[in-house]
């Protein structure tokens, strides 16, 4: 269990584990692509997990600065990529989704800095 609060301890939401919480930011983060929205145009996080077939794509249509040796080597790999930004579309993370890449803790790792930027405080709880 997961509970989310603000850095003064109100509460916010509860979550049954870091891919529920995920979630939460991600709609949080789409919220913003809408007009209207206060912050319209300034969602800058996000987590992406690109399969092989994509990164395929992506070669032919580099809409990103990818890192062209990442890309490569996916390519030859036949493996995806994990895309992560955290504020900063300019310097994007990429990883190599190979067979043994732990997703769940890089997600978990971006979850905690989304939270830790935006002023808030995960604490996860055992179930007694």
């Amino acid at each position: 269990m997961l509970n989310l609060s603000k850095s003064d301890g109100t509460p916010i939401a509860s979550f049954e584990n870091y891919r529920e919480l995920y979630l939460h930011i991600n709609h949080i983060e789409n919220l913003k692509l809408l007009p209207g929205h206060p912050e319209f145009g300034k969602s800058t996080w996000s987590f992406l997990v690109l399969s092989p077939l994509k990164v395929v794509e992506l070669t032919h249509i580099l809409k990103k600065e990818y890192d062209p040796a990442i890309l490569s080597r996916a390519l030859e790999e036949r493996s995806g990529i994990i895309e992560i930004c955290e504020g900063d579309p300019g310097n994007l993370r990429l990883v190599i989704n190979s067979p043994g890449v732990d997703v769940e803790g890089f997600r978990k790792e971006f979850c905690d800095d989304y939270c830790n930027a935006h002023g808030m405080a995960v604490q996860e709880k055992e179930f007694d």
